[in-house]
């Protein structure tokens, strides 16, 4: 009887929401953009130019054209989606974490990779820490980078993630 007793107040202990380590944990929206140094934005200007007098003289000489100058984002393989839930799994929050709404900047540079990270209205160091530790997991660090007129680019992301009661 003992013994039972024992085992059956370890049981309710193991369930106590004091012991939970889960926290409420929502990830936003993705905004994102290419980002262009100095000489980029001059190369890139040049390049529209060139571009857009080839095709006037298409139009000019009535000759069907084809040339693509569209921006392609960076990429995560599976897509965002994948990206927020590889990053909410591998993300552990504390119980006792107070709530925050903590906005995440990650530059996706010409190498395919997590180049840096800027991180603004974290609670403590600690949590900062844990969201750096997970961007800098192999699974993580899979982007492919931008690709716009002049090869590939930096690229800017940023999202926010809400700690919750």
């Amino acid at each position: 009887m003992k013994y039972l007793s024992a085992f059956f107040l370890i049981t309710i202990f193991s369930c106590s929401p004091f012991l939970n380590k889960e926290k409420l944990i929502e990830i936003s929206t993705l905004n994102e953009k290419v980002l262009f140094s100095k000489s980029d934005s001059i190369l890139f200007v040049k390049e529209s130019e060139r571009v857009a007098k080839f095709s006037d003289s298409c139009r000019d000489k009535k000759l069907n054209c084809y040339y693509d100058n569209e921006t392609f984002p960076a990429t995560y393989p599976g897509g965002n989606n994948m990206f927020r839930k590889n990053f909410y799994h591998n993300l552990k929050i504390k119980k006792f974490t107070k709530p925050a709404n903590i906005k995440i900047i990650m530059i996706i540079g010409k190498h395919n990779n997590i180049e840096n990270v800027e991180i603004y209205n974290f609670n403590n160091e600690s949590l900062k820490d844990e969201i750096v530790r997970v961007l800098k997991l192999p699974e993580l660090n899979r982007w492919h980078s931008a690709n716009t007129l002049l090869g590939t680019s930096d690229y800017e992301i940023t999202f926010y993630l809400i700690i919750g009661d």
